[in-house]
């Protein structure tokens, strides 16, 4: 997937300027490598692979090109050179990047081997017994593909050149980006060794393509194009070629004017030395999604959100920690409330898989689907697009189109159709596998992606501020306890793992990490049932692990006391039940309990009151096994209001708020 990474993905496209344009000499092939002129690179460090004799030199050279092709999006080029350069002993990154060459060209199970191989040299590491659980996880995935309710076909449009990016105009029109020759300019891209892309318009059916406005095509790169309901406003990516606006990616709105577009300008919301790209447009065309790198997000490119007001564009939000990842996410689309986008970190086929996702009622999104081949492939998949236009026949539920680089295409990036159609349920929930044999059972698989994360809270000192959003915890610990996983694993990057599971059993998975609470996930598979027609199954579940803040004080929701009462109202007995819980799940922990009233009656009253409540607590939890050697309790009266009012003007609610009982770490 190449063109900027389907522009907006890499940065300072000044050093990719054709020989003719660029200012630096280049005399060898790392030096054309360091500019980011991979097609240029890869013929010259060729030809010194010959000429050198040294075997670490070769080594080296080889990555190098491997590095280049991978760039250029030509796996199996890159992978051929990646094993070259693993042979001449470069170090294990060689074989471990040829096995991902591997891998994107669905060669799993030789990839599968090799993750194997590395994990027994590094001492069975995690990292790669996780890879080699994913690369047999997407195996599955793909020997499974007969039984989608997908089915997709090429376009005639498609050459050997890129076309990528479509959006959908009509009934059968589409525009689309490409560096076909028919692109502006004559100059070379030297990234890529192809034309620089452009906006084109096409009759999928009759197979007929031109050129979009002029107004909009450049001599820079063009792509991923959208325009808003009635036509008035177009939004698109320019990655600048020149020395405007810093040389990065740009999302560009023009307006219709007369039977043309206005000159385009960069949207004003964007930073400098920021790359944006992929832009789309909710329904009602009141909120535009789209991508960046900004290195505030959760790595890579994330997926941005901003909303239409009055002045304009709203400032950009990011989105969940649930969609984006420390990888890259791109190419979001909307289609009612579901969210496409594609990923290269979530759990998936190789290369960037398309995932959908649809917000929930607590503000955030739910875990992201991976849509399977045989939309998704080993290569990389992107850019879906559901066609509103489509008229639906018989058992059709959706029709659309996506990009792929997968090798059955005409070239390089291809546009791809695709249909959904409704699932129609195996009549037996067998396999044939001759007409001499008996049927076989089929083989279900079952595993859990866990998401191990943190609260990002608004104010990261404050336990009881507002949680704005979540991020993952690297490296956390996660053991299963009961039934058959007794096992210790530890989440990657991202605060993923993955757990084969069995049907049929209960799991508990408790999950640690330095400086928070722990937390516990209990998780049963009796209650899923074995489906003929998804054969592999993975389940999402997230545990949260909250930090632990020493010495600030906790509120206890809901633990309220009434007027010159200590006893434990019914009310607050779950939420201490909860912190019950919590201090078996953290046997090291030492809690203070303190205890607070409101400013009605004397001071010396309220100490006293304040002390019984806090004690009534410490003799609540200590009565369902928490040591008491654990606990300890101290009554504050009136001195530390929640709520600073004048006593004779508060009320009942504010007095209410203020005789409430908190806890805080002390050790």
């Amino acid at each position: 997937m190449n063109i900027l990474s389907r522009i907006g993905i890499p940065v300072l496209v000044f050093l990719l300027l054709s020989g003719c344009t660029f200012t630096k000499k280049i005399r060898t092939g790392e030096q054309a490598f360091e500019a980011r002129q991979y097609a240029i690179a890869a013929q010259m460090l060729a030809e010194e692979y010959k000429q050198t004799s040294y075997l670490n030199e070769k080594a080296k050279i080889a990555f190098m090109i491997g590095s280049s092709y991978e760039r250029m999006n030509r796996v199996e080029e890159a992978g051929k050179w990646y094993k070259s350069a693993d042979e001449h002993n470069f170090g294990p990154s060689a074989l471990e990047k040829y096995a991902e060459m591997l891998k994107r060209s669905q060669r799993y199970i030789e990839a599968l081997d090799i993750y194997r191989q590395l994990a027994d040299e590094q001492g069975g590491a995690l990292k790669y017994r996780q890879l080699a659980t994913a690369c047999q996880l997407a195996y599955e995935w793909w020997t499974e593909r007969s039984k989608s309710t997908y089915v997709v076909e090429d376009l005639p449009i498609n050459t050997p050149a890129s076309e990528y990016a479509p959006f959908v105009m009509g009934e059968d029109v589409i525009a689309f980006s490409s560096d076909r020759p028919q692109s502006t300019g004559d100059e070379i891209y030297t990234w890529t060794g192809n034309h620089f892309s452009d906006l084109f318009l096409a009759d999928v059916r009759a197979g007929t393509v031109e050129a979009f406005d002029s107004g909009v095509n450049s001599k820079d790169n063009e792509g991923t194009v959208i325009i808003n309901r009635d036509g008035t406003e177009l939004y698109f990516t320019r990655c600048y070629s020149g020395d405007a606006y810093d040389s990065y990616c740009k999302i560009m709105v023009s307006n219709r004017r007369g039977g043309g577009w206005t000159d385009p300008s960069p949207l004003p919301f964007q930073q400098e030395e920021i790359n944006y790209g992929h832009p789309f447009l909710s329904e009602n065309d009141s909120i535009l999604f789209f991508s960046c790198n900004d290195p505030e997000g959760a790595g890579g490119y994330d997926l941005y959100y901003t909303l239409r007001s009055e002045s304009g564009w709203d400032t950009p939000q990011i989105l969940s920690a649930r969609v984006n990842t420390e990888g890259n996410e791109k190419f979001p689309s909307v289609h009612g409330d579901t969210l496409y986008f594609a990923s290269d970190y979530h759990l998936g086929m190789g290369g960037l898989d398309i995932f959908k996702t649809y917000p929930l009622s607590d503000g955030n999104w739910s875990p992201p689907e991976n849509l399977k081949p045989p939309v998704n492939s080993g290569w990389d998949d992107f850019a879906f697009i559901v066609d509103t236009f489509a008229r639906l026949r018989g058992n059709e539920v959706q029709k659309g189109y996506f990009s792929s680089t997968r090798n059955t295409g005409a070239g390089n990036d291809d546009i791809f159709r695709y249909t959904k159609l409704t699932l129609t349920p195996s009549a037996e929930d067998t396999t044939v596998v001759a007409d001499t044999q008996a049927p076989t059972p089929k083989k279900y698989r079952l595993y859990l992606a866990l998401k191990v994360v943190e609260p990002v809270l608004e104010d990261p000192e404050d336990p009881n501020s507002r949680r704005i959003g979540k991020q993952p915890l690297p490296g956390a610990r996660v053991v299963g306890e009961e039934g058959p996983m007794a096992k210790s694993f530890s989440t990657d990057k991202q605060g993923y793992l993955i757990i084969e599971l069995e049907y049929d059993k209960d799991y508990l998975f408790r999950a640690k990490y330095p400086e928070h609470f722990s937390n516990a996930l209990v998780f049963s598979t009796k209650d899923i049932s074995k489906d003929p027609n998804e054969p592999t199954k993975t389940i999402n579940r997230e545990i949260v692990l909250d930090p632990i803040i020493r010495n600030t004080e906790i509120v206890l929701q809901n633990v309220y006391y009434d007027l010159d009462k200590w006893n434990i109202r019914e009310d607050a007995k779950p939420i201490l039940d909860s912190l019950v819980t919590l201090l078996r799940q953290n046997p090291e922990l030492h809690i203070e309990l303190g205890s607070h009233t409101d400013c009605r009656n004397t001071d010396e009253y309220n100490m006293q009151l304040s002390q019984r409540r806090a004690q009534s607590a410490m003799l609540y939890l200590s009565m369902r096994g928490i040591a008491a050697s654990r606990l300890s309790s101290v009554g504050y009266g009136e001195s530390r209001p929640a709520v600073d009012c004048a006593c004779e003007e508060c009320s009942e609610t504010q007095h209410q708020a203020n005789r409430r009982t908190t806890f805080k770490i002390v050790n």
